[in-house]
């Protein structure tokens, strides 16, 4: 039962806004509400349907009932075995609507608030080949006007660090005080990791109480790395680095030559070996990545040697050794040749006001031997770097979740802030028993200015017709989907 009001919770905040209620139509007995017609399902063993609100009918009788049934849906593939079975579910949005094998709705049924934060169950009406919609009306009286409907800010405050609490004045004796609760939006979002990778900035979506909130974010316009293409050949000394293009500026970049062993020259092939020897390779003057190879034999003498590690941080060739060869053979001999390629780039500093989109091409030194030129291609930095808010939504009663979407980077992280006015009091129980509008009173912040506002009532003779309108309302646009079940 937790879960589905909960989940009605979010139903509510997806609830169209209205400034009154619509004229009653004539449609009745589940026809529609006008004759809307039926839409088709779609999919295979489950079927779903939008659903709208000018598919409720039975609003002639609204004053005579507190039921109002949708239009039916239709589909081929219910049968009475299937619902006799228990076979047949029903949901919306992906909530079963709990209802046992005799289709009687059970205890906990789903509850939803409409906007003027009464609560509805629904239920569905199931018939070979149909299915409809049944929404159950609170318990209350046609008289209305008694109730207040909702509040206007008149003054949205300043300096609240925290949401204010609202205070409604008492009705008359017999009544119900009604009560409300601040909500604001969402003032801006703090990065908290950047995250790296992205090729354009990720969309930014907020997961709370409120709604409407745009928000837009900006990657780091920098250069992060160069990756290479080609390494070349022939350096002897590091080729200069140069950034182009891209718009943006201030980038340097600090080639790197390889200090690994690119190939051996088998000086002495030797002979007698019955198993391909050893190659070891002296140690690098700097770190431990020593080089390693594996010989290769060709008729008792070795040909090659395949280089499975190029090591690193060596300054000169190493010294190549082979194991020796079996008595009354002879040792190999040869001589390491070192990589003159370009190892890497290191970007320092990064440069500003770089296209993710368009970024700058770099452009290597020519060798000092030969014509085989490094190439690389520019790596961005991939970062979020910050969030503007473009519009900061209403509603809020708690900090919203922030979520990055993926854009192939890993994903960034954010804290919303909300501002400190107050945006709007959202009705938590509408009272009852009121001869005039309370008067609505919002807690000063510790430093600013306090927020005002004044309360509404019901028309008189529309309570139940509101509601029903909401309730309508907030199902409007949400799927019912009907699937059958192995049990």
């Amino acid at each position: 039962m937790t879960a589905l009001v909960a989940a009605a919770g979010m139903v509510m905040l997806a609830c169209p806004q209205t400034t009154g209620p619509a004229t009653p139509g004539t449609g009745g007995g589940g026809t529609g509400g006008g004759g809307a017609p039926t839409p088709a399902p779609q999919g295979g063993g489950e079927k779903s349907w939008p659903i709208s609100a000018a598919q409720f009918g039975d609003e002639a009788d609204l004053w005579v009932q507190s039921t109002n049934r949708s239009a039916p849906f239709e589909w081929d593939g219910i049968t009475a075995d299937l619902i006799s079975a228990g076979r047949v579910r029903v949901a919306i949005d992906g909530h079963d609507l709990p209802l046992d094998k005799g289709l009687q709705i059970t205890a906990g049924a789903p509850v939803f608030a409409d906007n003027f934060g009464a609560q509805w169950t629904a239920k569905a009406e199931l018939s070979a080949g149909q299915v409809a919609l049944v929404l159950e009306a609170p318990d209350q009286s046609d008289e209305g006007g008694d109730v207040v409907a909702s509040v206007r800010i008149t003054e949205q405050g300043s300096g609240y660090t925290t949401l204010p609490i609202v205070t409604f004045s008492a009705p008359p004796t017999g009544g119900v005080r009604a009560t409300g609760q601040a909500a604001t939006g969402v003032a801006s979002v703090a990065v908290t990791y950047i995250s790296l990778g992205y090729s354009s900035p990720p969309t930014v979506t907020f997961m709370g109480d409120g709604s409407g909130t745009v928000a837009t974010s900006r990657l780091r316009p920098q250069i992060l790395d160069v990756d290479m293409m080609n390494h070349g050949s022939g350096y002897t000394s590091a080729p200069t680095v140069t950034f182009s293009g891209g718009g943006g500026s201030g980038a340097v970049g600090t080639a790197h030559l390889e200090t690994g062993v690119e190939s051996v020259n088998v000086g002495t092939a030797g002979s007698g070996y019955t198993s391909a020897p050893t190659v070891t390779f002296s140690n690098p003057a700097s770190g431990t990545n020593v080089t390693t190879g594996i010989a290769v034999l060709t008729g008792g003498a070795v040909t090659r040697v395949d280089i499975t590690n190029a090591g690193s941080g060596y300054t000169s060739a190493p010294t190549v050794t082979f194991s020796a060869a079996p008595s009354g053979g002879t040792t190999a001999l040869g001589t390491a040749v070192m990589q003159t390629g370009v190892g890497s780039v290191t970007v320092s500093p990064a440069g500003t006001g770089y296209s993710h989109t368009n970024p700058p091409t770099v452009a290597f030194g020519a060798p000092n031997s030969g014509t085989d030129r490094a190439t690389g291609t520019v790596v961005m930095d991939g970062s979020v770097q910050d969030v503007t808010v473009t519009n900061p939504g209403s509603g809020y009663t708690t900090v919203p979740i922030v979520r990055f979407s993926t854009h192939q980077g890993v994903g960034a992280s954010g804290i919303a802030t909300l501002e400190t006015i107050v945006r709007e009091v959202k009705i938590v129980n509408r009272g009852r028993g009121y001869t005039s509008p309370p008067t609505v009173t919002l807690a000063a912040p510790s430093s600013g200015t306090q927020a005002t506002a004044v309360a509404l009532l019901t028309e008189p003779g529309n309570d139940q017709f509101q509601n029903l309108y909401f309730a309508r309302l907030t199902l409007n646009g949400k799927q019912l989907q009907v699937r059958i079940v192995d049990e």
